[in-house]
């Protein structure tokens, strides 16, 4: 099991491509928030695990706006 798992440098990779996806949906959403959860979040994320991600937005920003996905 201890191959599958993820090395630092590939959790640093998770990290960064995170933080990409953040800024991609900040210049629509900016006020949204974006969290990591699941596996790679709890450090059992193995080599070909994908990224859990929760996307919240503000709640007056959902009144005023139409939220769609492109």
């Amino acid at each position: 099991m201890e191959e599958n798992s993820q090395t630092k440098e590939e959790a640093n990779e998770r990290n960064k491509l995170l933080q990409d996806i953040k800024n991609v949906v900040w210049k629509r959403y900016p006020k949204a928030q974006l969290y990591l959860f699941g596996s790679s979040n709890n450090g059992f994320a193995m080599k070909k695990s994908d990224l859990d991600i929760c996307m919240t937005l503000d709640e007056d920003y959902n009144k005023t706006k139409e939220v769609s996905h492109r």
